[in-house]
C-alpha cells in the first residue's frame, strides 16, 4: 500500500509535542488547509497536511478521498483511503508522538474522513474537528466504531447558509456523535461551505484547550 503524500506545517518537524492532522475537502490536495495552519498559530504543534490518493478529474492537481458521484466501488475507495490514514496515524506514532496527542480535523469530504478514521481507529485521538461534513454511512459506523472513541473531544462547525451541505446536516452530524457518547461543542456560524475567522478562533480555542488538559495528564 503506498504512503500519503503530504506536507507539514512548519516544514521541518522539531519534535512538536502535538499534530493535527488536516484533511482537504473534495477537488482540494495537500497545500487547501496550509492557510488554516498559519492563521491557527498552536504553540508545540505541527501540521501534517496530506493529500487525497486519488486524482478528480475536474481541476489539476485537485483530489479525492472516494469519489461521489455515484461510483460503484465508491466504498472500496474509502476503505483504502481510510486504511492509508491509519497507516500514516502509525507512522506519526512511531516518530514520537502519542496518540491521544494528535488531533484530527477536515474540511467537507475531508470531515467524513476525519469522523470515520477517529471514530474506527483504535486508539482514542486528542481531537476531532469535523467543518462543514457529514458522516458517511452513518448505520455501518455505529456498528463498527471504536467504543473508547466515545471519550474523543469534538468540534463541529458548519454554516448556516451551506448550499452544498445544508446546515441539516451539520445537526444529523451533531446527533449522530452524541448518540455514541462523544462530547461534542457545537458551533454553527452566518456562513456558506466555508471556513470564517471567527470559526479559526473557535477552533484555536478548542484545540488549546484540550492540548492543556493532556500536558497535564
Amino acid at each position: 500500500m503506498e504512503s500519503l503524500d503530504y506536507i507539514t506545517v512548519p516544514r521541518t518537524l522539531d519534535a512538536p509535542e502535538f499534530l493535527i492532522i488536516g484533511l482537504h475537502g473534495r477537488d482540494g490536495n495537500k497545500h487547501s488547509l496550509e492557510v488554516i495552519a498559519h492563521a491557527l498559530r498552536l504553540p508545540g504543534a505541527a501540521w501534517i497536511l496530506p493529500s487525497a490518493p486519488f486524482f478528480s478529474n475536474h481541476a489539476e492537481d485537485a483530489r479525492v478521498w472516494f469519489p461521489l458521484d455515484g461510483n460503484e466501488n465508491e466504498d472500496l475507495y474509502r476503505a483504502e483511503a481510510q486504511e492509508m490514514l491509519f497507516s500514516l496515524l502509525e507512522d506519526l506514532h512511531d516518530g514520537g508522538v502519542a496518540f491521544r496527542r494528535m488531533f484530527l480535523l477536515g474540511f467537507s469530504q475531508g470531515a467524513s474522513m476525519a469522523i470515520d478514521t477517529a471514530l474506527r481507529f483504535h486508539q482514542p485521538t486528542a481531537g476531532l474537528i469535523p467543518l462543514s461534513g457529514f458522516v458517511n454511512n452513518p448505520r455501518d459506523l455505529a456498528l463498527h466504531h471504536n467504543p473508547d472513541a466515545s471519550q474523543v473531544p469534538v468540534f463541529v462547525g458548519h454554516g448556516f447558509h451551506d448550499r452544498l451541505l445544508p446546515p441539516l446536516v451539520g445537526y444529523e452530524t451533531v446527533e449522530f456523535l452524541r448518540g455514541l457518547g462523544c462530547p461534542v461543542e457545537v458551533h454553527f456560524y452566518n456562513t456558506g461551505h466555508r471556513i470564517t475567522s471567527h470559526e479559526i478562533r473557535d477552533i484555536r480555542s478548542f484545540i488549546l484547550r484540550h492540548m492543556r488538559s493532556h500536558i497535564s495528564e
